[in-house]
């Protein structure tokens, strides 16, 4: 959940294993087997293709999304491609990459570091974000962020569940450097209310827990948010929230979080300091201030809300001075996120009452005074004490600081002897309304204005101004300010009055005024058509005198305002050289007659014009009082014309060409192709997710983004190409087909673009274009209309196929096709491009698991060919029938029997073929001789070795059986070295050339530890499968002439001690010899031990114990060895060695020699 809002931002994909007899299983009992079995990268697919499901079912039946965060192991970047697993849901369900959040742990880099690093990158590139869960859980947390770009810190739950001072300290460290690193942090752990509170307070932007909900099936998951009220975060309000995650507020400025949406502005959060500053007003708290915000009744109310406009419309800081229960307090403000009519500003607040020096006191006091000056009386009214309390009164001045109790009393007092007496009423009302505590809560006005009439020292009544300020300190009240009406000294009396008129019917409602009640709404609408029309109106009375002029007509003729020529005639203002203008007008008054588009002369900006001009009587209870015209210039008129069919044709959101444009420039490119006799060019492309962005984000985010796709697209076309918007989705270009690929070049271009976008205006997606190319010959078509009804039919027809699809549609699961002993490949069938090609067909081409077959034709992959197979079955294939045949491979050698059809793949037709190796099936009869060959083999090699009296020999002959049973080119053993690194010990050769491999480098020593601690054998078919994973090994093996290699480890007691391998052997060894080979490697692991056994038994029976020199043994036999020469010999004694004995005891005579 969002800490500032409370509102759902994410969710985290977990497994719990549901057993029939136990129930439900955590993970701690089922993950660690997975993992001991090498299992856990299934899982982990399992649960990617899971969620994929869920979220696109979700979308279906309407439910706002939420993010999902799902956590990826260390075995899944060894044993499996997530990357690719994941984009391959993705572009299953047709959802976009920022749903997933990929979490990993920094365990994930213990090896291989530099694979991982680029991995990770990939999923950030590809749109993704990733999250460094269990942050903090390890000592190499801090080490892992600056190697990695993560875009969220998950802090471990040890730090929430142990929220001491210690432990709080923490939290804000970490929080606070990961705000400086630009990171998002997420609590997990949460539990209680104090954990929520503190880490809110702290600035975590995210929270998950116990405290908010246990795991749960989604169907459980929604019912307990609607239970519990808590509402789903909008994609906009998630971009506008994260822009604010950043903000550190543990600082010393008093600062907060404002959140403005229409008139409401509340503090979301505010730091200490800030809150020190509102109890410095007086008390205040955040919840005060926020009810203060909330309702229109409290005079602070109106004050923040024009400002917050003001903070908003300026995208810059501003600073309001304002007064609050007696305090001077500066507010600075500045919007730095929003999302529809939601912004969110950072605002700091000081109390600056005793920051001013004693000349900006008096300076301020003298102010004060003289706006005391304009009122005749202040005074406020307290309800709750029943009283009216004297603040200031220019004629009264010994009335000051007086308190008159009994409200109602004094009001009548009031109203009796001073008040005029037809407005002693309404003035006794205005006034007792303060009175009410109900007045308060119901939400009155901050502002409240009356005017009575009061009887002044003369006897006459004058006009006062009674203002009204709803005041909060720790209660309600009410100041009242009156002063003379504004009316009784305006200078221009008549404006005043035009101005009341004009309100009038805002009264209307009430009967004391019904009488001079007036409604002329016809009046408001013609004066704003004059204001914003674009024709030139103008009414003359019967002398030909102006009356009026639109503003059009005005600009025209350059006329500033209407006063100008009211009560003029044309001919005064010299607008008119033209005697038959003059006849026309009187035509029309004498005749009633209308007139239209007569050709008139008239004079603008010293220019004489052409015009066409309309005139009509005006009647006025039966008779021609006046007459109404307008003109419009032939040239000008014909410009706009022009204009105004371009502006038609275009597409306002984007500036491509909208369907009157399509047709248009559609009849002109028919026309053109027709008479040079080439086709015509139609590509329509659909982008079904642009219509979700008015649902995610609005139509204020999504039009940006739509133009924003648009401009791209034109950025792909020529001058030549016709480019049009004809609604939300859709696009169509047109073009003359200069020549055949210009179409399929023009349709990669368009998807390769489409399926690049991984962000618009700000906002992270991901898109999936459809694209219908058509190549029309214009000669068979009468018109362009025929053209345009073909391609609406065609466009209809994909809409009612896709709607069918969608309810026959059965997804295929990707992940239980790649376990499928079959291979199973689906191509375009008609561009013959691979969608997709499941792990039994790569294998049987000896390519690695993520080879990048998407995209590439199937004739390209599976024969090596630039053009398509002789034998291609595609123009036989129909839906709802399978197509039989047989098929030799090429590469492998292996027969398949082959089954083909057409299907539903994505919204479009595709090719599935299934084919079953039936050279497997035909090995696998001769299987159980095969494996009893080779016992028979391995015993033979293994009685060799046993015959030989030195280990090492017997070892050599054992390679070399190993070596020649597999026709291999070498056979050879590492040994683990005392540094960890590998070491080539013993080799065999085919042709006897037994020279020893260099060392294995670090890192190729890392990558064969990490391969053998999870795998039983590592196979390298085609040394160029391992060039982009493992370049160092692909870089060593190149360099001794490796082409393809089998190694198995050596263990001794469960713990590596090397590795066996061979090198260049046939094929067969690499799917048969398994059990002559795993025989062999077992038994060569109990030779090396046998070996370095008998070593150290030899080395213990040659050497002293006492001291390590070589002892009796070893000097025979190394003086037999040196009797072919002349040989020294000399012998040394330890003098006094028994008297030490003797006296000091063995143990120190011991020392004595070891000394010596």
């Amino acid at each position: 959940l969002r800490a500032l809002t409370g509102k759902v931002c994410g969710m985290e994909a977990l497994t719990r294993w549901v057993d029939p007899d136990r129930g439900i299983m955590s993970p701690n009992i089922f993950i660690p087997v997975l993992e001991g079995a090498h299992l856990v990268h299934k899982l982990d697919a399992y649960v990617l293709n899971e969620v994929g499901s869920i979220l696109s079912q979700s979308i279906k039946e309407g439910y706002p999304m939420i993010p999902v965060s799902i956590n990826l192991s260390h075995s899944d970047f060894v044993f499996s491609d997530p990357f690719h697993e994941l984009e391959t849901v993705v572009k299953k369900y047709k959802l976009h990459r920022d749903f997933f959040c990929i979490e990993i742990t920094e365990s994930v880099l213990m090896s291989r570091k530099a694979h991982f690093l680029e991995e990770i990158r990939k999923f950030r590139e590809a749109g993704y974000r990733v999250s460094m869960d269990d942050f903090g859980s390890s000592y190499s947390s801090l080490n892992a962020l600056r190697e990695i770009e993560f875009d969220e810190l998950k802090l471990d739950l040890c730090f929430v569940k142990n929220l001491d001072e210690k432990g709080k300290q923490i939290i804000r460290t970490i929080i606070d450097m990961a705000k400086e690193l630009q990171i998002h942090t997420l609590a997990e752990g949460v539990e209680n209310e104090e954990q929520v509170t503190f880490l809110r307070e702290t600035g975590c932007e995210k929270m998950q827990g116990f405290y908010y909900g246990r795991p749960q099936p989604m169907e459980e998951f929604r019912k307990n948010l609607a239970s519990k009220n808590i509402h789903v975060e909008s994609p906009a309000e998630s971009r506008m929230y994260d822009a604010v995650g950043f903000l550190n507020i543990l600082t010393e400025k008093p600062t907060a979080i404002f959140l403005s949406r229409g008139d409401e502005v509340r503090i979301l959060l505010a730091n200490p300091a800030y809150k020190k500053v509102l109890e410095s007003i007086g008390g205040r708290e955040e919840k005060e201030l926020n009810t203060v915000l909330e309702k229109p009744n409290f005079a602070l109310h109106n004050l923040f809300r024009d400002f917050t406009q003001k903070v908003i419309s300026s995208h810059e800081e501003n600073t309001l001075y304002y007064v609050d229960n007696g305090k001077d307090l500066r507010l600075t403000a500045q919007c730095i996120a929003s999302a529809g009519d939601e912004y969110l500003m950072k605002a700091s607040l000081e109390n600056i009452t005793y920051q001013k020096n004693p000349n900006e006191y008096r300076s301020v006091d003298s102010i004060v005074r003289n706006i005391k000056i304009m009122y005749m009386a202040i005074f406020q009214i307290e309800y709750h004490r029943d009283r009216i309390y004297v603040l200031s009164a220019s004629h009264q001045p010994d009335a000051v600081g007086k308190s008159y109790y009994d409200i109602r009393a004094t009001i009548d007092r009031v109203a009796r002897h001073v008040v005029y007496p037809d407005d002693r009423e309404h003035f006794k009302n205005f006034m007792m309304q303060f009175c009410t505590e109900s007045f308060y809560k119901e939400g009155a006005a901050a502002y409240t204005d009356g005017w009575f009439r009061y009887r002044n020292s003369g006897g006459n009544y004058t006009w006062m101004e009674h203002s009204a300020i709803i005041l909060k300190d720790e209660e309600y009240s009410a100041l009242i300010c009156i002063k003379e009406a504004s009316i009784e000294n305006a200078m221009d009396k008549k404006a005043v009055l035009s101005f009341l008129a004009t309100q009038v019917d805002e009264m209307n409602d009430d009967p004391a005024l019904a009488r001079v009640t007036v409604k002329n709404p016809e009046k408001d609408l013609w004066a704003a058509l004059m204001e914003h029309t674009i024709i030139n109106y103008f009414w003359k009375d019967r002398k030909g005198r102006f009356l009026g002029a639109s503003k059009s007509f005005l600009e025209y003729f350059g006329i500033a305002s209407v006063d100008e020529i009211i009560g003029k005639t044309a001919e005064e203002m010299g607008l008119l050289r033209d005697e038959q203008a003059h006849r026309n007008e009187q035509y029309v008054l004498e005749k009633g007659d209308v007139i239209r588009d007569a050709v008139e002369i008239c004079v603008a900006h010293g220019m004489v014009r052409d015009i066409n001009v309309n005139r009509f009587p005006v009647y006025h209870d039966g008779k021609i009082t006046s007459f109404l015209g307008y003109f419009y210039d032939s040239e000008l008129f014909s410009l706009y014309d022009i204009k105004q069919k371009e502006a038609e044709t275009k597409d306002a959101l984007t500036g491509l060409h909208n369907v009157f444009g399509f047709v248009l420039n559609g009849n002109r490119l028919f026309e053109s192709c027709r008479l040079n006799q080439k086709d015509m060019l139609v590509l329509i492309l659909d982008i079904p997710m642009l219509r979700e962005f008015y649902q995610r984000y609005g139509a204020e985010e999504a039009q940006p983004m739509i133009r924003e796709v648009a401009m791209g697209l034109k950025k792909l076309t020529d001058q030549n190409t016709i480019l049009c918007r004809i609604d939300s989705i859709r696009f169509i270009f047109m073009k003359q087909a200069d020549a055949r690929k210009e179409g399929k070049i023009l349709e990669t271009r368009i998807k390769e673009y489409i399926e690049s976008i991984r962000t618009l205006h700000g906002y992270k997606c991901t898109l999936f274009p459809y694209v219908a190319r058509n190549t029309l010959p214009v000669q068979e078509f009468e018109s362009f209309d025929r053209i345009v009804t073909h391609l609406m039919l065609e466009i209809a027809r994909r809409e009612e196929m896709q709607e069918v699809e969608n309810r026959k549609r059965i997804f295929i699961d990707l992940g239980k096709l790649n376990e499928l002993d079959e291979t199973i490949y689906i191509c375009d069938p008609e561009s013959c491009e691979l969608f997709f090609m499941n792990a039994k067909g790569l294998a049987d081409l000896g390519l690695p698991s993520n080879y990048p077959y998407y995209g590439k034709t199937c004739y390209e992959v599976f024969e090596h060919r630039k053009t398509p197979c002789d034998g291609c079955t595609t123009g036989l294939l129909r839906r709802n029938h399978i197509f039989r045949r047989n098929y030799h491979s090429t590469l492998n050698g292996n027969d398949y029997m082959m089954r083909d059809t057409l299907i539903s793949w994505n919204e479009r037709t595709a090719r599935l073929t299934m084919g079953v190796n039936v050279s497997d099936y035909t090995r696998s009869v001769s299987d159980k001789d095969e494996i009893l060959n080779e016992e028979i083999a391995a015993n033979d090699a293994i009685s060799i070795a046993l015959e030989e009296v030195d280990a090492n020999e017997g070892i050599r002959k054992l390679l070399a059986k190993i070596g020649g049973y597999m026709n291999a080119e070498k056979a050879f053993i590492y040994e683990v070295n005392g540094c960890g690194t590998f070491r080539n010990t013993y080799i065999w050769d085919a042709h006897g050339k037994e020279t020893l491999f260099s060392d294995l480098s670090e890192d190729i020593s890392e990558i064969l530890l990490e391969i053998f601690a999870y795998a039983a054998e590592f196979k390298i078919e085609r040394l160029e499968n391992i060039r982009e994973d493992m370049p160092t090994m692909y870089a060593y093996l190149k360099e001794n002439g490796v082409k393809s290699a089998i190694a198995l480890p050596l263990r001794n007691r469960g713990r590596i001690i090397g590795y066996v391998g061979i090198v260049d052997p046939e094929k067969k060894a690499f799917v048969s010899a398994n059990v002559f080979f795993g025989t062999l490697t077992r038994f060569l692991s109990i030779l090396l031990r046998n070996r370095d056994m008998v070593h150290k038994l030899d080395v213990i029976s040659h050497r002293d114990a006492l001291t390590g020199v070589m002892n009796r043994r070893a000097y025979i036999e190394e003086s037999t060895h040196r009797l072919y020469r002349p040989t020294a010999i000399l012998f040394a004694d330890v003098n006094g060695l028994k008297q030490i004995n003797d006296t000091l005891g063995h143990e120190e005579g011991d020392k004595l020699i070891r000394s010596v």
